[in-house]
């Protein structure tokens, strides 16, 4: 099995006051070639869509292993 993570950057620049724009981060996960997972990042002045390394791989995780229960302490 081969997996490929193409990671995805998105930024944006605002004219409101008091905000300097946006930047998130994403990834697009293949698996022999066929797109598994898509977290394609959308930056904002205020929130957005933004997945960090750890949230891709957790999803990365979580795709291929459906039955694995991720606990967190």
């Amino acid at each position: 099995m081969n997996i490929e993570i193409e990671w995805l950057y998105d930024s944006t620049e605002c004219d409101q006051a008091g905000c300097s724009g946006g930047y998130s981060t994403g990834a697009i996960v293949r698996q022999d070639g066929t797109t598994i997972l898509e977290l394609i990042p959308a930056a904002s002045c205020f929130g957005g869509d933004s997945w960090d390394r750890e949230e891709v791989y957790k999803a990365l995780i979580l795709t291929l292993l459906p039955e694995v229960n991720l606990s967190e302490y």
